[in-house]
């Protein structure tokens, strides 16, 4: 029997802002604004579920495309990017081999497309002293099949 371990999003995040300073605010995801009052953990927690599953939908999406799907392939790859003072995603960083790369690139780009054409807007984090704040993220992420 041939198992699929998919591991797309392991919430491995550093949460930092340019300087010195942490974000003591999490960001606040579309669909996530439910969890405002009840901590970072939890708005992490739906952050990492939202974007799990809106990413995996545009990774097998894009592997479709190819005539592909997860049970064929295997990618062991590491996602870096951040989430801007204004709530935009940038520098878009993918480690891995060049297949890896275009797979991901195609599928970051699409998952940020779709958020947009939607109208979901992400609130950013916040600072010590309630300023926007940068986060960076730097994740793996893991198709592996046995």
């Amino acid at each position: 029997m041939n198992k699929l371990k998919l591991l797309s999003f392991l919430l491995v995040l550093s949460s930092t802002l340019y300087g010195q300073e942490k974000a003591s605010k999490f960001l606040i995801f579309p669909g996530c604004e439910k969890f405002e009052t009840k901590g970072n953990q939890k708005l992490i927690d739906c952050y990492g579920k939202n974007f799990n599953e809106l990413f995996t939908y545009e990774v097998k999406q894009v592997l479709n495309s190819y005539n592909l799907s997860v049970d064929n392939v295997n990618i062991n790859a590491k996602i870096k990017y951040e989430i801007s003072k204004e709530g935009e995603y940038q520098n878009l960083e993918i480690i891995g081999t060049e297949a890896e790369k275009s797979i991901l690139h195609q599928s970051f780009y699409n998952y940020v497309i779709k958020l947009k054409e939607k109208g979901k807007i992400i609130i950013p984090a916040k600072s010590k002293t309630g300023e926007p704040a940068l986060l960076r993220f730097d994740i793996p992420f893991r198709i592996i099949n046995h």
